[in-house]
């Protein structure tokens, strides 16, 4: 029995152990040649793996990859717009490549960038810049504004074409933006996947000129050929050595790499090593469970009372999960909470109060909207009672005139303002007037009576004093 227990104690240490040495290290450890490198997530941008990624570099021509960014950004699919090459655009320092283009040839968009991107055609790209951007300086500020607007800031283009200038520079990870952008289009992974393309006689040369792709990644049958790398463009210069930037896909995730300053065939190498282990980087992870959202938004019932403000709980219906590199974790992305600082009622059970964005690399992964637990309405309005101040009486000449034309004058008034001191009686002044008057009437007939009979009375008893005397009188 001792055995057996020791014997499971063993076993779960040595799983634990094993289950630990997986998930320690979720980063991407790579040895590779270049001297820069980034493989990055299409879809979102996250950044697997990076080596000296923001370092500004000499890109050669995988430059081409903006060039043909910003034609595409400007024809749209009009494909057939023609273009000339100038004198300009075909001088070229010694043992740069070219198509022969010779000025005065024209050729249409859709040859012009297979020759750009197949050929790596420098005289092609000088004259893309010239046509596009109607002057060769135009379109190099185009580039560059596009760079920006991509969150490229460590670019800087002076050509179309990656040929050698020291101002010339870009980053790793600003050719992965730029490639990302690029992919959208599905007429660049048409030019940037092809190995083949014929150019038709020109205005200078009767003969057809075939375009014959050299990247070593889209041959088929070669060493480093990958079905799944569906765009790529290669570049070299003495200055900065081979550099790559490729795109591919696998089992529903996209990636892109790129490879700065590589020896012969280790910008190959290299990207390979990427794809396989950036693939391979992927779980199903469950990066937030609707029933864990706390929330709350203060209701301002109101404005000029802070104390009878509410705070309402908010609540999620949806979760966030799916496919996401390892690194990605609920611990690792930060949770950025969209609630207005004051909501005002009316608020029903159900509304939408704020939004929950799930974000990692400053990347928004996802986002839920946030919904209010409790109702609250607008509150009643207070009965205040107030004192009113009535206006003075105004014994006008003129006064009131009943309706059928005869005049109050002074006590018209006057009764006018007695009613108006009580408004439930609703009596026409005619008509209290005639009440009052009666009363009056009454009064002074009763303490006229009373006056009278008390006088009688008197002299009722005087009449009895004279009677009674006499009588005394006779008597004796």
């Amino acid at each position: 029995m001792k055995k057996a227990i020791a014997f499971l104690l063993l076993y779960s240490l040595l799983l634990n152990i094993s289950t630990t040495s997986i998930y320690a290290n979720e980063s991407i450890e790579l040895e590779l040649n270049s001297h820069a490198a980034v493989l990055m997530d299409a879809d979102n941008g996250i950044v697997l793996y990076q080596k000296n990624s923001n370092e500004q570099m000499f890109p050669a021509s995988i430059t081409k990859v903006m060039t043909a960014l910003v034609a595409l950004d400007e024809i749209g699919e009009q494909l057939d717009r023609r273009i000339t090459v100038s004198n300009e655009a075909v001088v070229l320092p010694y043992n740069y490549a070219n198509i022969a283009m010779n000025p005065g040839d024209t050729l249409t968009m859709e040859e012009a960038l297979y020759a750009l991107m197949i050929a790596s055609a420098n005289d092609v790209a000088n004259a893309i810049a010239e046509n596009i951007g109607t002057t060769f300086d135009n379109f190099i500020v185009m580039m560059n504004e596009k760079a920006e607007s991509l969150g490229a800031t460590g670019t800087n283009f002076v050509n179309p074409s990656g040929m050698h200038d020291e101002e010339h520079v870009t980053t790793a990870h600003d050719m992965a933006l730029i490639m990302r952008e690029a992919v959208h289009y599905p007429l660049f992974l048409d030019f940037a996947s092809s190995l083949y393309h014929a150019i038709p006689p020109t205005e200078t040369q009767p003969e057809e000129r075939p375009l014959n792709g050299r990247n070593r990644l889209l041959l088929p049958g070669g060493e480093y050929y990958r079905d799944y790398i569906l765009a790529s463009k290669t570049g070299f210069v003495t200055q900065s050595m081979h550099t790559l930037v490729s795109f591919a896909e696998r089992d529903g995730r996209r990636l892109i790499a790129v490879v700065l300053s590589a020896d012969q065939n280790m910008h190959y190498e290299d990207t390979i090593k990427m794809f396989e282990r950036g693939f391979d980087y992927y779980r199903h992870t469950s990066l937030l469970d609707a029933s864990d959202v706390t929330a709350t938004a203060t209701v301002v019932i109101n404005p000029d009372n802070p104390e009878s403000n509410r705070d309402i709980s908010l609540y999620a219906t949806e979760n966030i999960e799916g496919m996401f590199p390892r690194s990605i974790t609920y611990s690792t992305v930060e949770l950025v909470y969209e609630i207005p600082d004051q909501v005002s009622p009316p608020v029903q059970i159900g509304d939408r109060v704020g939004t929950l964005f799930v974000k990692y690399q400053d990347i928004t992964l996802g986002e839920v909207n946030l919904y209010a637990s409790e109702g609250i309405e607008v509150p009643e309005p207070t009965n205040i009672i107030t004192n009113t101040v009535r206006p003075p009486i105004d014994y006008r000449p003129e006064s009131p005139r009943h309706a059928g034309g005869f005049s109050f004058g002074f006590l018209g008034d006057i009764f006018s303002h007695v009613i108006s001191m009580f408004p439930p009686i609703q009596l026409d002044p005619f008509y209290f007037m005639i009440v009052m008057i009666s009363l009056v009437l009454i009064v002074i007939i009763y303490f006229m009576t009373s006056i009278l009979n008390s006088k009688n009375r008197d002299r009722d008893k005087e009449l009895l004093k004279l009677i009674n005397r006499d009588r005394k009188k006779s008597f004796f």
